[in-house]
């Protein structure tokens, strides 16, 4: 299939030709979903752990006297009952690993480019040579391609004044070719691209 590519004035400037395997392929919404779980299980630190009654520092002395008092027969101030005592059922540290192999996530990064391009909202562009690193600039060019929520993939070592304009919107993500990846794609309504950055990836896939 051929893409169109564009200058930064949104002028059509040629076309060229990728592969159906990867930009126009079956879009599968179940392998979507499993790479997207993946990758924010991945995410999760597993930090989050609370001490269970075995673990908090308490005397193990009877509170009170066994009969007589009126109060329930508590044997040690560890209880979950009482502050400062064993937590029942809190997290222990340990994230249960959800992995999908290379295929399925190869798979997921497919559809997920096929998506965009079905969808209309993917961009190739020439080259990111902006004239200078104001933000102001940068947004003109987006108005032009009437993004409001983008994702542009790009080697940032070549396109410092891109980087430097673009790090204070929101609404937009840089990342090189290398991180492309299913979740950030899904994400941004937009994606762009330029054109050695689809070579690369296409490269990249189609090994």
């Amino acid at each position: 299939m051929k893409i169109d590519v564009y200058d930064l004035n949104f002028n059509k400037v040629r076309e060229i030709e990728v592969s159906d395997n990867i930009f126009a392929a079956e879009v599968k919404e179940h392998i979507l979903h499993d790479v997207v779980k993946a990758q924010l299980r991945l995410r999760r630190s597993g930090t989050a752990k609370t001490r269970n009654r075995s673990e908090v520092s308490a005397s193990s002395r009877k509170i009170y006297k066994q009969k007589g008092t009126g109060n329930a027969r508590h044997g040690a101030k560890d209880s979950p009952l009482f502050p400062k005592g064993g937590v029942v059922w809190g997290p222990r540290g340990v994230i249960s690993a959800y992995k999908v192999n290379k295929k399925v996530m190869r798979g997921g990064l497919i559809s997920a480019l096929s998506l965009k391009v079905k969808e209309q909202r993917f961009f190739v562009v020439d080259s990111w040579s902006l004239k200078s690193f104001k933000t102001k600039e940068f947004k003109s060019v987006l108005t032009r391609f009437q993004i409001e929520k983008g994702l542009i993939v790009d080697d940032c070592e070549t396109t410092e004044n891109l980087y430097l304009a673009s790090r204070n919107l929101k609404d937009m993500k840089l990342i090189k070719t290398g991180g492309v990846n299913v979740f950030d794609i899904l994400k941004y309504k937009t994606l762009l691209l330029s054109e050695e950055s689809v070579r690369k990836i296409e490269q990249r896939l189609s090994k």
